[in-house]
């Protein structure tokens, strides 16, 4: 519940939960819970753009899943710091985490991660100007009847910024329509 505020409450109002949350975790006491709960707050991190402390709640996440592993909880924190690596425009160091993540999807069948991976990797190709490998990455997402609203939208808006770089305005605009209609 906590993770799902994160991407569609004001901040005030799912920091307010904090400390509910956290007395909840502790009290039962699993560390994959505890890993969840750290990759979870790198998000909220990472959103108010505290990257530093993105990384350290990823760094926490990953120790406690050493204690009690889980695929699905490792490859969000490897995402976290593949968008982390992203946002301080090391592309390579974020091609190799979001890679990593998305391997960790496959492997477990979570779509909604697998999906979050690819758009992922998409925006990294096209700052690198890999334009075909980008616009595969979001035709993935958008022919993945399992990808969620939020993710078809990122792969609709990238994949207008992919054709506007191409001159290929008319995919563009279309592009952009289709995004209206995932709404």
């Amino acid at each position: 519940l906590f993770r799902l505020l994160i991407e569609s409450y004001p901040i005030d109002a799912v920091l307010a939960r904090l400390p509910e949350i956290r007395r909840v975790v502790v009290r039962v006491g699993v560390p994959q819970i505890a890993a969840y709960l750290h990759s979870s707050i790198a998000v909220l991190e990472g959103q108010v753009g505290r990257l530093d402390e993105a990384l350290r709640h990823c760094e926490i996440a990953e120790s406690l899943l050493k204690l009690d592993p889980n695929s699905w909880v490792l490859g969000s924190s490897l995402l976290n710091k593949g968008c982390v690596a992203y946002l301080r425009c090391n592309l390579r160091e974020a091609a190799e985490y979001v890679a990593a993540a998305k391997r960790l999807a496959d492997t477990t069948g979570h779509a909604g991660l697998a999906s979050a991976t690819e758009i992922t990797l998409g925006h990294i190709d096209l700052l690198t100007g890999d334009f075909r490998r980008a616009e595969a990455n979001a035709a993935r997402v958008l022919n993945n009847s399992q990808s969620p609203t939020f993710t078809t939208i990122a792969a609709s808006e990238g994949l207008s910024r992919i054709y506007l770089a191409l001159n290929r305005l008319d995919d563009c605009a279309a592009a952009l329509r289709d995004r209206k209609s995932t709404r």
